[in-house]
């Protein structure tokens, strides 16, 4: 699949050489391909990528995947989210005002390497903006590549 990928602001610095003129360049990517994908691709620093737009449309950073295994996401989860104490029901983890829906994906394979890959949805109820937007910064940290 084809698609124009575009960075602005410090994010330029990670375009080729060519593409700076016009921030964007055209980018083949394999079919199925992610968001994430894109970003962990270009090596992206995650706390300099706030507004990602697919089609037009905003995609949070709650909505974008990861490619870990589900043994190292809940290893990680507790601290991720400043919680010993998480309740699993159905496939859903919960916490003090949130909501977690880890699914499945297709592996991405690079070569012979073979990378679990999983969406991660989150929902708040009853936390402000302000304290959602901490949850996530606190979240983001703990799952960067290198472990945060």
């Amino acid at each position: 699949m084809r698609i124009t990928f575009k960075l602005f602001a410090q994010l330029q610095d990670y375009l080729p050489a060519e593409a700076k003129k016009t921030n964007a360049f055209a980018l083949e990517l394999p079919e199925g391909s992610s968001v994430a994908q894109v970003i962990e691709s270009f090596s992206l620093p995650p706390r300099l990528v706030h507004l990602v737009l697919l089609d037009g449309a905003f995609i949070p950073p709650a909505e974008r995947d990861a490619t870990i295994t589900r043994q190292d996401f809940l290893r990680i989860l507790p601290a991720a989210t400043g919680e010993a104490q998480i309740c699993e029901s159905a496939g859903m983890f919960f916490g003090r005002g949130w909501s977690l829906r880890l699914t499945a994906m297709p592996p991405l394979e690079i070569g012979s390497v073979r990378l679990e890959r999983h969406r991660v949805e989150i929902e708040f109820d009853g936390l402000t903006e302000e304290e959602q937007e901490r949850f996530m910064q606190r979240f983001t940290l703990h799952y960067q590549r290198g472990g945060g």
